[in-house]
């Protein structure tokens, strides 16, 4: 597999393996409590993240019913890259959080997480899959914002730093609640 794209994986995996610590270490409780200063609980940034990866099962399986094939060493676009590091830690830019991913009804933090682990797997999967593909060439339409383009190894790197964004955001919800 090319090394950008098992890097990729790695930082998923390693995204899950924060989650996972995140709630072995906190009860159900802890997890489901908003912070006193307002925003998401810590399930609740789980969730989002859920949402947020599962909107875009479709549009890969869209685009990799006939890709164009080729290799490494890929880029992000323009787009991808200003994304990337507006959702990276740390993060000085608060982004407008769409309905379709906003959490709520949360009544199970295990739930959420193994929600979240599946989303892991098929993201995981999804990446696999694009061994010897051209990602630059694939484009594909933001599913929050349609006029919004990006390349496929950029949408790779957008989901993994949202990811990392959310889990600072989880910690810190529990340290406030």
């Amino acid at each position: 597999m090319e090394p950008q794209l098992t890097d990729l994986q790695k930082q998923l995996a390693a995204v899950t393996d924060q989650f996972q610590k995140l709630f072995a270490a906190n009860s159900e409780e802890q997890l489901l409590r908003r912070p006193k200063n307002g925003g998401w609980s810590a399930a609740e940034c789980v969730e989002h993240l859920t949402k947020t990866t599962m909107n875009y099962q479709d549009i890969f399986k869209g685009v990799l019913s006939d890709p164009p094939k080729g290799s490494g060493p890929f880029k992000m676009d323009f787009k991808g890259r200003m994304l990337s590091w507006m959702m990276d830690p740390p993060f000085w830019i608060k982004i407008k959080t769409r309905p379709m991913v906003e959490p709520h009804g949360i009544s199970s933090a295990t739930k959420v997480l193994a929600d979240f682990e599946a989303s892991q797997k098929m993201l995981t999967e999804t990446i696999a899959r694009t061994d010897g593909l051209a990602l630059e060439k694939i484009i594909i339409a933001s599913p929050f914002e349609a006029k919004m383009k990006y390349n496929l190894f950029s949408c790779f790197n957008i989901l993994a730093s949202h990811q990392r964004r959310h889990y600072v955001q989880a910690e810190e919800a529990l340290k406030n609640s």
